[in-house]
């Protein structure tokens, strides 16, 4: 697993993030993973993992803050399979976890069987026609892996000037 994935604290996550505002991302913590805003606080795998994908579902006009709060819940279980299989990777060969909204509405991702209708509320096992005509995808391993490097770069940048931004002797 990379190095700067091990424990972050939530002050270097939120520096990583790419879409989420800093106000946005203390709702969801609070709201939709039921934590409290530490700053300084490590954050866990699995919520990386939560957290990554509601950033990458706030480009989305069309999905709303409970929207993300909801597809998160619904991911969990399959985020907690990725978060597993990450922490036991060997020689840099990296699960693929996908998460992907089809034709505006259906949200899934790997380890899921069915879809979450945005629009009812609905899970259905199958889409209503034989295949969507546009999908969103996100990689959610490229984007845990580069948020890993954005971290390092964050840290390292934290150690050199100190927690304070003065230089460090």
């Amino acid at each position: 697993m990379p190095q700067a994935s091990l424990n972050p604290t939530l002050d270097v996550f939120r520096q990583a993030l790419y879409f989420f505002d800093e106000s946005q991302l203390k709702r969801f913590i609070r709201i939709g993973l039921g934590l409290v805003w530490e700053p300084e606080g490590e954050v866990p795998l699995v919520s990386q993992l939560q957290i990554l994908a509601a950033d990458w579902l706030c480009q989305f006009d069309f999905v709303s803050e409970a929207m993300r709060q909801e597809i998160a819940r619904r991911c969990t279980d399959c985020l907690k399979q990725f978060a597993d299989d990450l922490e036991r990777v060997e020689d840099h060969k990296y699960p693929v976890f996908k998460l992907f909204i089809a034709d505006y509405r259906w949200v899934s991702c790997t380890f899921r069987a069915q879809h979450y209708d945005m629009m009812d509320g609905e899970e259905v096992d199958e889409l209503p026609q034989s295949a969507a005509v546009t999908y969103f995808v996100c990689d959610l391993t490229a984007s845990y892996l580069r948020t890993c490097v954005r971290m390092t770069r964050i840290k390292r940048g934290m150690e050199a000037h100190g927690q304070d931004g003065g230089k460090t002797a």
